[in-house]
């Protein structure tokens, strides 16, 4: 799935939908994982393939794909926290502000 999100990232006509997929699909799968192992695992795969995605729009040249990306991945996030209601638990802040640096570090790139 990453790999067609990368495939069309330097289209004009790239829609936003590619990496919602992404985004939507980590965190279903998020809600099935027993032990914080396998929570861990899956929200550093969901970090990377965001990641990825944001720098692989860098190098095209289009930084504003990576801002979308993580605005995108901190508020699905967040809602996705809160429908669990676990918003303050301390492992689940760290993960929030590993995605809030990366919103930072695309959009300092703008600037």
């Amino acid at each position: 799935m990453v790999r067609n999100d990368l495939y069309f990232i330097d289209e004009s006509d790239y829609r936003n939908e590619y990496f919602e997929c992404i985004i939507e699909d980590y965190l279903l799968r998020l809600k099935n994982m027993d032990t914080p192992k396998e929570r861990r695992k899956k929200l550093l795969g969901l970090y990377l393939a965001c990641q990825m995605i944001a720098q692989y729009a860098a190098e095209a040249g289009i930084y504003k794909i990576g801002i979308m990306v993580s605005e995108y991945l901190i508020i699905r996030y967040w809602k996705y926290r809160l429908e669990n209601n676990k918003p303050g638990k301390l492992s689940n802040v760290e993960w929030l502000h590993k995605f809030l640096a990366m919103y930072e570090k695309w959009n300092q790139k703008i600037l």
